[in-house]
C-alpha cells in the first residue's frame, strides 16, 4: 500500500502588495518548520508550491525549520489560484467570506470563460496529490504551499460543504490541513483530511469522481 502524508497550508504574510515574504512571516514559517519535524519522522519529503514568490519562500522556510533544506522543491500550476481569482466578484465586499461563498455557488459553472469553476480547481489539486501518491514507493511526505482558496475550495467538494463558513471560515496566513492519502493494492483510494481538531474520511467513489475530472483536464 501507497502513503503519502500531505501538509498543504497557506502561504505566511507578504509584505503589503508585494509579493515578498515579510521578515516576521520567514520567521513563522520556519517556526511551523520545526513543528513539522515530528510529522516526517521517515520516508522522502519533498516541498511543492504555486509560482508566486510568497509560496516559493514559505514552502523554503519550513523544510529549512524542518531540517529538510535538501529536499526536492518543484512549482506546480495546479497550486496557483489566478484561474479562479474571486475578484471578479462585483460589488461592495461585506465580508471576508463574500467573495468566495458567491464563488461557491457556481459549482461545476464557469462564472467566465477565462475563469475556471470550483469544482474544475478541486479536480486538479486532487489530481496533483493522486500524481504524488502514484509516485512513492511507499511512504513519501510532501509540503505543499498554496493561497487560501484553494485549500477551501477542495475541502468544499472532498466534504460537500457548499460555504465557506462550515469549514469554519476561510484559512490564515500559514494554516493548513493534514493529509494521509493512500491506495491499496486494489487500486482503492482512501484520504483522511485533518484540521481545526477535526479528521475526515473521504470516500473512495467521492476522489474517484473528482480525479477522473482532473485527469481529463
Amino acid at each position: 500500500m501507497n502513503h503519502l502524508h500531505i501538509f498543504l497550508c497557506r502561504h505566511a504574510p507578504r509584505e503589503g502588495g508585494a509579493d515578498h515574504l515579510t521578515d516576521v512571516g520567514k520567521q513563522q514559517a520556519h517556526a511551523l518548520g520545526e513543528a513539522l519535524r515530528r510529522s516526517f519522522p521517515q520516508g522522502p519529503c519533498m516541498g511543492m508550491c504555486s509560482g508566486f514568490l510568497r509560496t516559493r519562500e514559505t514552502v523554503a522556510a519550513i523544510l529549512v525549520g524542518a531540517g529538510l533544506s535538501g529536499a526536492p522543491l518543484t512549482q506546480e500550476a495546479a497550486l496557483q489560484n489566478t484561474s479562479f481569482d474571486p475578484r471578479w466578484v462585483q460589488g461592495e465586499i461585506i465580508s471576508a467570506n463574500a467573495a468566495f461563498n458567491v464563488f461557491l455557488q457556481f459549482g461545476e459553472k464557469r462564472p467566465q470563460r477565462e475563469v475556471r469553476a470550483p469544482r474544475e480547481v478541486a479536480a486538479r489539486l486532487a489530481q496533483l496529490l493522486y500524481r504524488q501518491l502514484g509516485a512513492a514507493a511507499s511512504a513519501a511526505s510532501v509540503v505543499a504551499v498554496t493561497h487560501s482558496g484553494m485549500i477551501e475550495v477542495l475541502l468544499a467538494y472532498l466534504l460537500d460543504f457548499r460555504r465557506v463558513e462550515a469549514i469554519g471560515g476561510c484559512f490564515d496566513y500559514l494554516e493548513g490541513i493534514r493529509i494521509l492519502f493512500a491506495q491499496d493494492q486494489n487500486a482503492s483510494l482512501s484520504m483522511q483530511p485533518s484540521f481545526r481538531g477535526h479528521t475526515y474520511s473521504i470516500a473512495n467513489h467521492t476522489l474517484q469522481s473528482l480525479l477522473q475530472e482532473g485527469s481529463s483536464d
